[in-house]
Protein backbone atom coordinates (compact mmCIF):
# COMPACT_ATOMS: atom_id res chain seq x y z
CA UNK A 1 0.00 0.00 0.00
CA UNK A 2 1.24 3.50 -0.84
CA UNK A 3 2.27 5.99 1.85
CA UNK A 4 -0.31 8.51 0.62
CA UNK A 5 -3.09 5.94 0.92
CA UNK A 6 -2.07 5.08 4.48
CA UNK A 7 -2.02 8.76 5.43
CA UNK A 8 -5.47 9.11 3.83
CA UNK A 9 -6.78 6.17 5.85
CA UNK A 10 -5.32 7.75 8.98
CA UNK A 11 -7.00 11.07 8.16
CA UNK A 12 -10.37 9.34 7.66
CA UNK A 13 -10.03 7.42 10.93
CA UNK A 14 -9.04 10.56 12.83
CA UNK A 15 -11.96 12.46 11.30
CA UNK A 16 -14.28 9.68 12.49
CA UNK A 17 -12.84 9.92 16.00
CA UNK A 18 -10.94 6.61 15.86
CA UNK A 19 -7.54 7.78 17.10
CA UNK A 20 -6.21 4.24 17.56
CA UNK A 21 -6.80 3.38 13.88
CA UNK A 22 -5.41 6.77 12.82
CA UNK A 23 -2.20 6.23 14.80
CA UNK A 24 -1.81 2.73 13.35
CA UNK A 25 -2.17 4.04 9.76
CA UNK A 26 0.31 6.88 10.27
CA UNK A 27 2.83 4.53 11.89
CA UNK A 28 2.52 2.12 8.93
CA UNK A 29 3.16 5.04 6.57
CA UNK A 30 6.25 5.99 8.58
CA UNK A 31 7.48 2.39 8.53
CA UNK A 32 7.50 2.59 4.72
CA UNK A 33 8.82 6.14 4.53
CA UNK A 34 10.41 7.24 7.86
CA UNK A 35 11.12 10.78 6.67
CA UNK A 36 7.59 11.53 5.40
CA UNK A 37 6.76 14.98 6.85
CA UNK A 38 3.00 14.66 6.25
CA UNK A 39 2.77 11.38 8.19
CA UNK A 40 4.82 12.89 11.07
CA UNK A 41 2.62 16.00 11.16
CA UNK A 42 -0.62 13.98 11.17
CA UNK A 43 0.69 11.62 13.86
CA UNK A 44 1.63 14.64 15.97
CA UNK A 45 -1.90 16.06 15.54
CA UNK A 46 -3.49 12.85 16.80
CA UNK A 47 -1.16 12.79 19.80
CA UNK A 48 -1.91 16.48 20.40
CA UNK A 49 -5.65 15.83 20.42
CA UNK A 50 -5.21 13.08 23.01
CA UNK A 51 -2.74 15.19 24.97
CA UNK A 52 -5.05 18.21 25.23
CA UNK A 53 -8.02 16.10 26.31
CA UNK A 54 -6.20 14.38 29.17
CA UNK A 55 -5.18 15.57 32.61
CA UNK A 56 -2.05 17.62 33.25
CA UNK A 57 -0.12 14.46 34.11
CA UNK A 58 -0.15 13.34 30.46
CA UNK A 59 2.87 14.91 28.77
CA UNK A 60 4.42 15.16 25.34
CA UNK A 61 7.88 13.63 24.99
CA UNK A 62 9.96 14.96 22.10
CA UNK A 63 13.44 14.01 20.94
CA UNK A 64 15.80 15.54 18.44
CA UNK A 65 18.91 13.93 17.04
CA UNK A 66 21.20 16.26 15.05
CA UNK A 67 24.11 15.11 12.93
CA UNK A 68 27.45 16.86 12.88
CA UNK A 69 27.75 19.13 9.83
CA UNK A 70 29.15 17.60 6.67
CA UNK A 71 30.99 20.02 4.38
CA UNK A 72 29.55 20.00 0.86
CA UNK A 73 30.60 21.59 -2.41
CA UNK A 74 28.30 21.43 -5.39
CA UNK A 75 28.47 22.92 -8.88
CA UNK A 76 25.08 24.26 -9.94
CA UNK A 77 24.33 25.23 -13.54
CA UNK A 78 22.75 28.68 -13.95
CA UNK A 79 21.78 30.81 -16.96
CA UNK A 80 25.00 32.82 -16.48
CA UNK A 81 27.18 29.71 -16.25
CA UNK A 82 28.14 27.31 -13.47
CA UNK A 83 28.15 28.44 -9.84
CA UNK A 84 29.86 26.60 -6.99
CA UNK A 85 27.93 26.35 -3.73
CA UNK A 86 29.73 25.54 -0.51
CA UNK A 87 28.22 24.91 2.86
CA UNK A 88 27.44 22.41 5.55
CA UNK A 89 24.79 19.71 5.49
CA UNK A 90 23.13 18.76 8.78
CA UNK A 91 20.55 16.02 9.26
CA UNK A 92 17.86 16.25 11.95
CA UNK A 93 15.76 13.31 13.11
CA UNK A 94 12.80 13.98 15.41
CA UNK A 95 10.66 11.71 17.53
CA UNK A 96 7.43 12.28 19.41
CA UNK A 97 5.43 10.36 21.95
CA UNK A 98 3.56 10.69 25.17
CA UNK A 99 4.13 9.79 28.78
CA UNK A 100 2.77 10.40 32.23
CA UNK A 101 4.19 12.10 35.30
CA UNK A 102 4.66 9.77 38.28
CA UNK A 103 6.04 12.15 40.91
CA UNK A 104 6.72 15.81 41.69
CA UNK A 105 10.44 15.42 40.96
CA UNK A 106 9.59 15.19 37.28
CA UNK A 107 9.88 11.44 36.70
CA UNK A 108 7.91 10.42 33.62
CA UNK A 109 7.09 6.99 32.23
CA UNK A 110 7.17 6.72 28.44
CA UNK A 111 8.01 4.17 25.75
CA UNK A 112 11.64 3.16 25.31
CA UNK A 113 11.43 3.46 21.52
CA UNK A 114 10.48 7.15 21.88
CA UNK A 115 13.56 8.16 23.87
CA UNK A 116 16.30 5.80 22.82
CA UNK A 117 18.84 7.61 20.71
CA UNK A 118 20.36 6.09 17.66
CA UNK A 119 23.92 5.23 18.61
CA UNK A 120 25.47 7.51 16.04
CA UNK A 121 28.91 8.86 16.68
CA UNK A 122 29.02 12.64 17.00
CA UNK A 123 25.26 13.23 16.79
CA UNK A 124 23.69 15.59 19.39
CA UNK A 125 20.70 14.20 21.31
CA UNK A 126 18.03 16.37 22.95
CA UNK A 127 15.05 15.25 25.04
CA UNK A 128 12.21 17.61 25.99
CA UNK A 129 8.97 17.14 27.89
CA UNK A 130 5.93 19.39 27.40
CA UNK A 131 3.70 19.74 30.48
CA UNK A 132 0.34 21.47 30.14
CA UNK A 133 -0.24 24.36 32.52
CA UNK A 134 -3.80 23.20 33.28
CA UNK A 135 -6.01 20.22 32.32
CA UNK A 136 -7.58 20.75 28.90
CA UNK A 137 -5.24 23.64 28.06
CA UNK A 138 -3.02 23.68 25.00
CA UNK A 139 -0.59 26.06 26.76
CA UNK A 140 2.41 24.21 28.12
CA UNK A 141 5.84 24.59 29.59
CA UNK A 142 8.77 22.66 28.15
CA UNK A 143 11.45 21.06 30.28
CA UNK A 144 14.72 19.53 29.19
CA UNK A 145 14.95 15.93 30.37
CA UNK A 146 17.29 12.94 30.54
CA UNK A 147 16.76 9.19 30.38
CA UNK A 148 17.04 7.65 33.87
CA UNK A 149 16.16 4.03 33.09
CA UNK A 150 15.24 2.08 29.98
CA UNK A 151 13.98 -1.48 29.39
CA UNK A 152 13.81 -2.26 25.70
CA UNK A 153 12.30 -5.71 26.32
CA UNK A 154 9.06 -4.22 27.68
CA UNK A 155 9.44 -0.93 25.73
CA UNK A 156 9.35 1.30 28.83
CA UNK A 157 11.58 4.12 29.97
CA UNK A 158 11.73 6.60 32.81
CA UNK A 159 12.85 10.11 32.00
CA UNK A 160 13.42 12.93 34.46
CA UNK A 161 13.11 16.62 33.81
CA UNK A 162 16.22 18.60 34.68
CA UNK A 163 14.03 21.21 36.45
CA UNK A 164 11.26 20.41 38.91
CA UNK A 165 7.79 20.39 37.33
Amino acid sequence: MQVGALVGLGNAAFGAGDTIAAIASYKKALAISPGNPTAWERLARVYDSQWIAESRSIVRVATRLTSPGEPITEDVPTAAGSMTLQGELTWVQRGIGSGFVVDEQGDIVTNAHVVESADRNGWAYELWVGVRRAPGSSDCDFYEAKVVAIDRDVDLAIVRTLDKI
